[in-house]
């Protein structure tokens, strides 16, 4: 993207050019648009943590729902205004120039718990802690595949109260994939391999995904201290059950 005033390369998130001061106006209403949804976001998330469990069973699921819908609309609106003027490459540089500012965002949201917009600007930004070829990448990879996994085990169980009955089955098929391998990854040799910082958010993770699990699916404790021994029919089987008796 070029500054109207004087052609300098400036980024969308620039609301004035870095060269001559000129106001970037898609830059600045992107901005802006940024600040108010994660304004809304947060005031949602508060909002919802202070209901009773009717409200976070029947009502939460379909907010959380649409906020990750206008997470997914955010983040691709702003690859599609970059992308006719920055390619990969040219995302990647943006990224590195800017990796210590980007590096304390995502910082900061994964000490506020906000597990799913650190997965978002990580799979759609391409924005992370470390470069690929980072060593520390290996270690922080680990904390992005739970993060996928969380975030999607939610999102199916969601779609689970909020689905046609033709898609029942495979939102509960598709939640307990995700819960069996957010499991079945922390019992793996290779989990060892993590980086010793990311420990924290993914047993917090752990501890937010078992929670949820008992507030939706009606887990008992009994339930989720065997979940690392079930397989996916397993668990499939588990869900249907406790889920059928939600109202008892």
């Amino acid at each position: 993207m070029k500054c109207e005033k004087c052609g300098s390369e400036i980024s969308i998130n620039n609301k004035y050019c870095p060269n001559c001061g000129a106001r970037n106006e898609i830059g600045a209403s992107h901005v802006d648009d940024m600040r108010r949804f994660e304004t809304r976001f947060t005031n949602t998330e508060k909002d919802v943590k202070a209901k009773s469990k009717w409200f976070v069973k029947y009502i939460t699921p379909m907010v959380v729902l649409m906020m990750s819908v206008v997470i997914y609309v955010v983040l691709a609106v702003f690859l599609v205004n970059s992308a006719y003027d920055i390619g990969q490459g040219r995302i990647d540089a943006y990224n590195s120039a800017h990796k210590d500012e980007i590096t304390t965002h995502i910082k900061d949201l994964m000490n506020d718990g906000e597990y799913l917009q650190t997965y978002m600007l990580f799979s759609i930004a391409d924005q992370k802690l470390t470069e690929r070829n980072d060593i520390y990448y290996n270690g922080w990879s680990r904390y992005y595949n739970m993060a996928d996994y969380y975030n999607s085990a939610k999102k199916y169980i969601i779609s689970h109260y909020t689905s046609d009955n033709n898609n029942y089955g495979s939102s509960l098929s598709k939640a307990a994939t995700s819960v069996h391998d957010f499991y079945s990854s922390m019992s793996e040799r290779s989990f060892a391999s993590a980086l010793p910082e990311s420990l924290e958010y993914i047993y917090d993770m752990q501890d937010e995904l078992e929670q949820f699990l008992k507030a939706y699916c009606n887990f008992t404790d009994e339930d989720i201290a065997g979940l690392p021994d079930k397989d996916t029919t397993g668990i499939i089987s588990l869900m249907t059950r406790r889920m059928l008796d939600e109202d008892n």
